[in-house]
This record gives structure tokens, C-alpha cells and sequence, in this order.
């Protein structure tokens, strides 16, 4: 039998037992996965809601990272891509959050933030057709346990990265990109400051939250107006005035950077013409 395979194959016996045993990571060299971090790649989930590589930096740990910055929904992050893995620039530390070369089921990373566990899984690995191409894509379950309970899911596309997530509230999906130069799928115009759908003015809840080193605020308003937007302590003290000046009618976010600030709640005091609201936040470190 064996033979009769060797000849068919035209391998010899051991060469049949090389190959069948050969070590993971020397299978995985000859397929290695691509996850885009050049500067200027840029991604479209929605009309306002986009990622971008502004710049690549070296923190203060030693590594260089990519900065990938978010309009819409969440913050400025800095990832780095090493050995089929994506690490994270997190509380100056780097933190494996992304590993392709896992099986589904199994624990990529543990972080631990104060009272709170992020737990990292994979979940799935398929192949799926993706603007028009076969390609290779990983699922990952991010859990924050203990205190805050929140759930996300992460799905990272070969040579796209992250082609779509989703938490409790949201769920996107990429529309287009540019990697490297290359544009794939279909990009719009952004406008974060004129936004002909606004119709009302409205403070949203800041996201993420809670959050670790910063959040992003984000509010509409209908019209031109005053905008003033604070944040106080739950003792009522200013700790920052993040907008006091006239804004233009449309969509706007900002981003609050709590680096010398203590784990605690807080509250951000919206303002516009006559329109008042207050929203609490959590900070966690």
C-alpha cells in the first residue's frame, strides 16, 4: 500500500512522513498572512465612519507601530504585524491581540485592566469571497469580564484586515478601502462636518465606554450654533472644556485624552442654543 502511495506521489516513505508531520509554522511560512498597516491605507465601513494610517511611530516601550486613526466611532490605536500576529500598543505595553496561526477555541490573549479581563478568542477560520476574491478570514470573540460585561466580535480579512465587527449596539461592514496605494470596493465622500440628514441636535453615548486612556464624543446639530462641551467629576468639578466656540450644522466627534486622570466616573455636559444634556462615562486603569 505504502508503496503504491510513494509511487503515485513520487515520494519515498520518509519524505511521505515528513510532509505529514511537518511543524505547524513551517506550513504556515509558505502561506503567510497579510494584514495591511502602511501608511495612507484607509478604510470605509459607512459615509462616517472610517480608519486611516496617518503616521508610523515608536512608543515609548521600544516597538514601531502604525497609527490608525477612527472617525465616527472609536479612538486612535497603534498596531504593529510580527510573525503571523497583530500586537497592540495598550497602557505602554504590548499586548497580542490578533493570532492568525491559532486553532478555533483557543484563548489568543488575556489583558488584564484593573478589575476587568479582556479575554481574546478565535473562533472560526474560513475562506470567503470578498469584493470578488477568494480570501482567507479569522473570527475573533473579545469579552470584558468582572465589573463591565461587553462583547465584540472581530472579522480580519487576508491582505483587508478588519473587514467588519460588532458589539450589542453596532454592526459594520466594510464598503471599500485603499491598501497600499490600491483601491478595492467602493469609496464615498466624508464629510464629518456637513451632514444633510441632521436633523436634530443629539448627544450620543461616548465610545467606548467604559474606557481605558480616551473615548470619543459625538453629537449633532441641525443648524449652525454655540456649542459648549465639559466634563466634571460626580464632585461637580471642571476637569476639561473640550468645545466652546460656533460650529457649523452636521456631525462632529472629539476626542478626550484622560492620560493624567484617576479610574472614576465622569460626565460630559452638552450645550447648543438651547439644548442641554448630560451623559456619564466610565474611566478605567
Amino acid at each position: 500500500m505504502f508503496q503504491i502511495f510513494s509511487r503515485l506521489f513520487k515520494f519515498s516513505l520518509p519524505a511521505i512522513f515528513f510532509f505529514l508531520f511537518i511543524p505547524s509554522k513551517l506550513m504556515r511560512a509558505q502561506f503567510p498572512v497579510t494584514y495591511p498597516l502602511h501608511v495612507g491605507d484607509y478604510w470605509q465601513y459607512t459615509t462616517t465612519i472610517t480608519r486611516e494610517i496617518t503616521k508610523d511611530t515608536v512608543m515609548s516601550n521600544g516597538f514601531a507601530y502604525a497609527k490608525k486613526v477612527s472617525s465616527g466611532f472609536g479612538n486612535t490605536i497603534f498596531q504593529r504585524f510580527e510573525n503571523d500576529s497583530v500586537f497592540q500598543y495598550y497602557n505602554d505595553q504590548d499586548v497580542l491581540f490578533y493570532d492568525f496561526s491559532r486553532s478555533p477555541g483557543d484563548t489568543v490573549s488575556t489583558i488584564i485592566d484593573g478589575s476587568d479581563t479582556l479575554d481574546i478568542t478565535l473562533v472560526e477560520n474560513d475562506t470567503v469571497n470578498i469584493f470578488g476574491k477568494e480570501r482567507r478570514q479569522w473570527q475573533f470573540y473579545l469579552d470584558v469580564r468582572h465589573i463591565f460585561d461587553e462583547e465584540e466580535y472581530h472579522w480580519i480579512t487576508d491582505s483587508l484586515g478588519l473587514t467588519k465587527w460588532m458589539n450589542i449596539l453596532f454592526s459594520y461592514r466594510l464598503l471599500g478601502a485603499v491598501i497600499d496605494g490600491e483601491t478595492i470596493g467602493v469609496i464615498t465622500a466624508v464629510d464629518a462636518n456637513s451632514d444633510p440628514i441632521v436633523k436634530e441636535f443629539k448627544l450620543f453615548q461616548n465610545y467606548p465606554n467604559p474606557f481605558n486612556a480616551s473615548t470619543q464624543i459625538r453629537f449633532t446639530i441641525p443648524k449652525s450654533a454655540f456649542v459648549s462641551l465639559k466634563i466634571y467629576s460626580v464632585l461637580g468639578e471642571e476637569i476639561a472644556a473640550l468645545i466652546s466656540e460656533r460650529l457649523n450644522a452636521g456631525t462632529h466627534t472629539y476626542d478626550w485624552d484622560t492620560v493624567k486622570l484617576s479610574s472614576g466616573i465622569y460626565y460630559y455636559h452638552f450645550i447648543a442654543d438651547n439644548f442641554r444634556e448630560v451623559k456619564k462615562m466610565i474611566l478605567i486603569k
